[in-house]
């Protein structure tokens, strides 16, 4: 792959130019003259680093969400011999891309994304600085998930603002669209839930105006997730049956059956969730998906489901085939969050199977993919105080609760605090019933407005405590 920053020599030159000009001792050009030459210099960098994006996207991409455009680069006035060189190599190399010719694999594709954390932002503002508004756009949609899946939510969530005004600028219906679902999927995975939904409200109008099936299946696939997170399991599903009333595409459609499968399981009815995420393998299976996520992500639901119903062996054998995947995709930090998942499940199973010192592994492992992000760290700092308590080290145990409560906190999900509360109240209730019940009665406070089956289950389980 095209390094963005490995220029040829015309770009070297013009490089050199632009560091004399402004390092030394003599007057920079002023006006025009130096501005025009920083602007050639800009798009040629813009040019290199959209195209490796694009194709760093393509080996990453799965298939679920919007569809995004080729990107369009940056074309100049005759003789800026620099950026022209720049425009001709980059467009060989998207001609390249899906045409038979090896590109990145996905590991690749993912380094390439991991070791661009800061760079990516960077030329992104540029691009918005020098009017380059086509590109900008297009960049951000390229880069957003990516960064979100590194746990970059501050640079996804710039990228993404800046991006959405530039498709705004270009009066771009669908860019404005997919700028709104990054912007969307930043403010989720930050806990800004009804940021979230703002932008895939806005989203949606768009996509239906413009009659885009696809892109509403995706919106509300979005939404799914985010009533999911505030714990509303009825409209979580709701989306998730509307996306099977408008679209057969299998990616889509396993995706929906999957998470039906997810949030039955929240729900507690775990034969439901059995049925849906075998039903979500079948279609991946029939349909020869590359759905890696999916699969890890299914699994992990089913070896839930069994965890729940006694069924060690049989969750201990979907444990298996989501660590397979997980492992072979251990360098791939865009599974980030699956891989979190899979590892926490791993560590509960260990703890029904009386394996405190093997859980507490797992979740140190859940913990160190996500130490540059507080995305599930809620839920790590959860299950590390549990599998520390398991090992009789109860002091160290309740601490480690407690942080995971104050995480809850700033996160500010009603549900996931109350469970949280509730956890600790049962943790206290030999040695402190005082200081348990007013753990309970917060927690019942925090569920007061919620009208869903997984707040009115908790709620009953703290009134009759």
């Amino acid at each position: 792959m095209t390094k963005p920053f490995s220029f040829t020599p015309e770009q070297t030159q013009i490089a050199k130019r632009i560091w004399d000009a402004f390092n030394s001792d003599a007057q920079p050009p002023s006006g025009s003259g130096r501005d025009t030459v920083y602007a050639l210099f800009a798009a040629a960098v813009i040019n290199v680093v959209l195209t490796d994006a694009y194709a760093a996207h393509r080996s990453c991409d799965e298939g679920v969400g919007p569809a995004l455009p080729q990107p369009a680069l940056i074309t100049v006035a005759d003789g800026a011999g620099e950026s022209n060189t720049a425009t001709a190599t980059a467009l060989e190399q998207i001609t390249s891309v899906g045409a038979g010719v090896p590109g990145p694999d996905r590991g690749e594709a993912a380094l390439w994304f991991r070791t661009r954390i800061k760079t990516l932002p960077a030329v992104v503002m540029v691009a918005a600085e020098l009017g380059f508004d086509l590109q900008c756009w297009q960049l951000a949609a390229y880069c957003s998930a990516p960064l979100m899946a590194e746990g970059a939510l501050t640079e996804a969530t710039a990228v993404s603002t800046v991006g959405l005004a530039a498709a705004k600028y270009c009066d771009d219906e669908r860019g404005v669209a997919i700028m709104h679902l990054a912007c969307g999927g930043a403010a989720k995975m930050a806990g800004r839930l009804t940021e979230a939904m703002d932008h895939y409200d806005a989203a949606m109008t768009i996509m239906q105006r413009l009659d885009d099936v696809i892109g509403q299946a995706n919106v509300m696939l979005c939404r799914g997730a985010v009533h999911m997170r505030q714990g509303e399991l009825q409209e979580a599903r709701n989306c998730q049956m509307n996306v099977l009333a408008i679209t057969n595409i299998p990616v889509l459609t396993a995706l929906a059956t999957g998470n039906l499968g997810s949030i039955a399981l929240r729900a507690g009815q775990i034969s439901e969730a059995i049925d849906c995420s075998r039903a979500a393998l079948q279609i991946i299976e029939g349909a020869s998906l590359p759905a890696l996520r999916q699969v890890m992500e299914v699994n992990h639901d089913l070896t839930g489901a069994f965890l729940a119903s006694g069924d060690l062996p049989s969750a201990r054998q979907h444990l298996e085939a989501a660590l397979a995947a997980t492992e072979a995709t251990r360098h791939d930090m865009s599974f980030a969050a699956v891989q979190v998942a899979v590892y926490r499940i791993a560590g509960q199973l260990a703890l029904a199977e009386g394996k405190p010192t093997i859980a507490l592994g797992e979740f140190t492992r859940a913990l160190a993919v996500r130490s540059g992000s507080t995305v599930l760290m809620a839920d790590l700092l959860e299950d590390i105080g549990l599998a520390i308590m398991a090992k009789a080290a109860r002091t160290e145990g309740l601490a480690v609760l407690h942080a995971a409560l104050a995480q809850r906190r700033v996160d500010g999900v009603a549900v996931r605090t109350a469970a949280t509360l509730a956890l600790l109240a049962d943790a206290y209730q030999d040695e402190d019933p005082q200081h348990a019940t007013d753990l309970r009665n917060e927690a019942i406070d925090q569920l007061a407005h919620l009208r869903d089956s997984a707040a009115a289950k908790l709620r009953d389980e703290l009134t009759t405590v």
